[in-house]
């Protein structure tokens, strides 16, 4: 991978402007192959290894490579006597379940576009979600199938597991209509659909937004981004030894997210094509992940900030001595920015690996670890292989130059990790990225000297106070480096004089520290921390938890709402 590059375009508009675009280079280049062509591909490989694949931390029950590989073939190839094939969308209305794998790798491998919806969203949700995507097929855990079929009745419906009711197939069902085939399937030659010569223009999942600023849009990713990305990401997911050089071990990965979120699709691809045990869970909590890290030795774990900091309080305060989880080397945080005192605290606290990533459903990997040296705590790491970078100064709509340092722009990215567009949205489509076709992140964020990027805060919630701008970003890591304090979001309450008045939602931790917090605490942190123009004027409202949107992050939206209703 080369040095950052700063290249300098001249825009077409009456008044010419200046472009100054990041690049550090290539990366890992595609290989021609189909996300399904690469699955199928990586399972042979490793069929006669003897440790699973996967395994269900709820159950205790596994799945070999040997079984993925032989049930994904067959479901793929009832999705294609079943009638659909390149062009038709299924629904995945479930949590992880050893069965949700090969249903939706194989619809990969037949070439079909699999929209995942998120098993916890409300029925109003979930037939929004449904609606937009129109599947010939929908498929559910046995816990969501009457809500699918009473959101979604203008489609055939699926089972996971179980007995079904009369009109719904069941995935044995699916798998035995494969294996019925003549002649049979044959999972060692067993060939991928063809999805088309260019594909780009593939669609293999639709995922959702986290619907923060209105109802969630289906954000269309294209076949290459996964395949171009799992062989990119290598930097982040593969330990190195003490010179940096990458180890070929047997991880172990627990995999909390579900697969209607970005990075439990990557954790899944990943895992098969790298050879990973892949531990995961349909629920969690605190108790449960120290439970499942301490029985399955789990050596890396993706987690949010506000999840990771609310477990390490817990742990250490109750279950230290119950539980061993010093088998964990690796934790990856993303979603929302860690503080370099959160990422330093909970890095000593359990010993290990914290590395922060950052990413987004729209835009797929953007800055990460992409060298031998560790990025300093705190940052976000170096811009990724493929991936063009401008950095926008939000109020006069000029590009940063490389050289300029520490100075804080939007980041617009241009790379082949790019969604494809949204689900029936044109408009919101062509509002996503700029003329020059840079997705606008809407994050504001910094390079310092070293070349390493910083997230500042969205542009959408900086606060203004007497004119002088306030990150809530900010802010917020302050509070979450009291030990009392699980989880922060701070606000601006409006006032008609001033602007904004910054006031904190605050979660108490389960610690004693937590027990004695008061509002005199946290504004107290925050005094001794930040200027005077940044303290927390609107007050501290206590909640038991802070509310979460579909995808697992603090609902601001929710939270505003209620400060406006406040007196």
């Amino acid at each position: 991978m080369g040095a950052l590059s700063d290249v300098e375009t001249e825009s077409e508009p009456e008044e010419a402007m200046t472009t100054h675009i990041r690049y550090t280079g290539d990366g890992a280049p595609d290989r021609g192959l189909s996300c399904g062509a690469l699955v199928l591909e990586a399972l042979r490989q490793h069929q006669h290894l003897t440790r699973p694949s996967q395994v269900d931390a709820h159950l205790g029950t596994a799945m070999s490579f040997k079984e993925l590989l032989v049930q994904t073939v067959l479901a793929a190839e009832g999705w294609r006597l079943t009638g659909l094939g390149k062009g038709d969308t299924v629904a995945l209305v479930s949590r992880n379940q050893h069965e949700a794998f090969p249903a939706v790798l194989g619809a990969m491998v037949a070439g079909l576009t699999v929209a995942c919806a998120v098993p916890t969203a409300t029925p109003s949700e979930l037939r929004h979600a449904l609606t937009l995507v129109q599947p010939r097929m929908v498929i559910s855990e046995p816990d969501k199938l009457a809500l699918s079929r009473e959101a979604y009745p203008g489609a055939p419906h699926m089972v996971l597991r179980g007995d079904a009711p009369d009109g719904v197939m069941t995935f044995q069902e699916l798998m035995r209509k494969g294996e019925a085939a003549d002649p049979p399937p044959d999972p060692d030659t067993y060939e991928a659909a063809d999805v088309g010569e260019d594909r780009t223009e593939h669609v293999g999942f639709v995922l959702f937004s986290s619907g923060t600023t209105g109802l969630p849009k289906g954000v269309r990713l294209r076949d290459t981004l996964n395949t171009l990305l799992i062989h990119n990401i290598t930097a982040v997911m593969q330990p190195r030894d003490g010179e940096g050089v990458y180890m070929d071990v047997d991880q172990t990965l627990l995999i909390s997210s579900p697969l209607c979120w970005v990075s439990g699709v990557w954790q899944t691809l990943r895992g098969i094509i790298f050879a990973n045990t892949r531990v995961f869970c349909s629920t969690t909590d605190d108790v449960m992940v120290m439970s499942v890290i301490d029985k399955y030795k789990i050596d890396t774990w993706m987690a949010a900030p506000a999840v990771l900091v609310a477990f390490v309080s817990l742990y250490l305060s109750h279950y230290r001595e119950r539980y061993d989880l010093s088998s964990l080397k690796t934790i990856l945080v993303g979603g929302s920015p860690t503080s370099a005192e959160v990422q330093e605290s909970v890095a000593k606290d359990l010993n290990v690996q914290v590395v922060q990533v950052y990413g987004a459903t729209e835009a797929g990997f953007v800055f990460g670890p992409t060298s031998a040296e560790p990025a300093p705590y705190g940052s976000l790491g170096k811009l990724v292989p493929w991936v063009e970078l401008r950095l926008v100064d939000p109020d006069t709509g000029d590009d940063i130059p490389a050289s300029t340092k520490n100075k804080v722009g939007e980041a617009r990215v241009r790379s082949p990790y790019l969604l494809h567009s949204y689900v029936n949205n044109p408009e919101e489509t062509a509002k996503a990225c700029d003329e020059l076709g840079f997705y606008k992140t809407g994050d504001l964020v910094y390079e310092d000297d070293d070349g390493y990027f910083f997230f500042v805060d969205r542009i959408k919630e900086m606060m203004k106070f007497k004119n002088l701008q306030i990150a809530p970003a900010e802010i917020e890591m302050v509070l979450l480096q009291h030990p009392g304090i699980q989880e922060a979001c701070v606000l601006g309450k409006s006032d008609p004089v001033v602007g904004d008045l910054p006031t904190a939602f605050v979660s108490r931790a389960f610690n004693e520290e937590g027990e004695a917090l008061t509002e005199d605490d946290v504004k107290a942190l925050v005094a001794d921390k930040l200027s005077d123009y940044k303290q927390l004027r609107g007050g501290v409202i206590f909640l038991e938890k802070l509310p979460k949107t579909v995808t697992g992050k603090i609902a601001r939206r929710e939270l505003k709402e209620m400060l406006r209703a406040l007196p």
